[in-house]
This record gives structure tokens, C-alpha cells and sequence, in this order.
């Protein structure tokens, strides 16, 4: 194949697991997908010590799984995250999956109006400076040419 794939998704570190799981499987047939419902996925040992890394990564490479089309290493990498979930509580669930409480989304979206009110109000007062410039430089020019005459 001579065909190139956009890898600007994909940090260094998440492409360098990719290679390591698929030289792992290497020459092993390509699973069949399960389309049952729930899929019934066992991760092997191997893949279970691969997957041991901090959940920064490990959606990192969810991700680059999704995106480059690994369908078994999505499904393990998917599992892991399932089994994470499983029996925690929703407040359990905000701390691992760093999800935020309402109150610190609508926090946050205070601070980003009020970062753009901020903006807005320097680039009008910018703007009102260029013209107050522009206007003292006219009146200026207006005077020297004045006396000249």
C-alpha cells in the first residue's frame, strides 16, 4: 500500500502502544466482531498487563484504536474502561473519569463569559485609542498646516 494515513491525532507515546499491540498480534487471524449484545469480551493476560496504564492513555488510545480501525484493541481497551465503571457510584464514577460537578460547569462558564467580556472591552478600548491617535495626528496635521500658511 502506498497510501498514507493522517497521524496528527496521534500523540508519539499513544502511536509507540499501537506498534507494541500489533507486533504482539502479529500473524494471529483477525477475530471475527461479535454482534452480540452485550459483546461478551474476555481480555487476555497479555493485553490485560498492556492496559495497565493511567486513564489519560488508556483514552488516548481508545481514541487512535477507534481512528485507525483496531477493532480488537478497541474492544479490550473498551472493556477496561467498562470494568472501571462497574459498581462505583456516580460520585466515584466524577472522580475517575474526571467528569465535573454541574457547579463547576456553570463556574466554568462564568470564568470563559467572563474572559470574553474581558477580551471584547480591550480590543474596544484599543480601538477607541487608534482612533483618538488617528484623530490627535489629523488635528495636528491640520495645525502644522495652518501655520505653514
Amino acid at each position: 500500500m502506498n497510501e498514507s494515513i493522517p497521524m496528527e491525532n496521534i500523540t508519539h507515546p499513544t502511536l509507540l502502544k499501537i506498534v507494541e499491540f500489533c507486533e504482539h498480534h502479529k500473524g494471529e487471524p483477525i477475530p471475527v466482531d461479535d454482534d452480540t449484545v452485550p459483546k461478551n469480551v474476555t481480555i487476555p493476560e497479555w493485553d490485560e498487563e498492556f492496559l495497565k496504564i493511567d486513564n489519560e492513555e488508556l483514552f488516548h488510545l481508545i481514541l487512535a484504536a477507534n481512528y485507525l480501525d483496531i477493532k480488537q484493541l478497541m474492544n479490550y481497551a473498551c472493556k477496561k474502561v467498562a470494568l472501571m465503571a462497574k459498581g462505583k457510584s456516580p460520585e466515584e464514577l466524577r472522580v475517575i473519569f474526571e467528569i465535573p460537578t454541574d457547579e463547576e460547569d456553570e463556574a466554568a462558564e462564568r470564568a470563559a463569559a467572563e474572559r470574553k467580556k474581558a477580551k471584547e472591552a480591550e480590543k474596544a478600548a484599543a480601538a477607541a485609542a487608534a482612533a483618538a491617535g488617528e484623530a490627535g495626528s489629523s488635528a495636528a496635521g491640520a495645525e502644522d498646516a495652518a501655520a505653514a500658511n
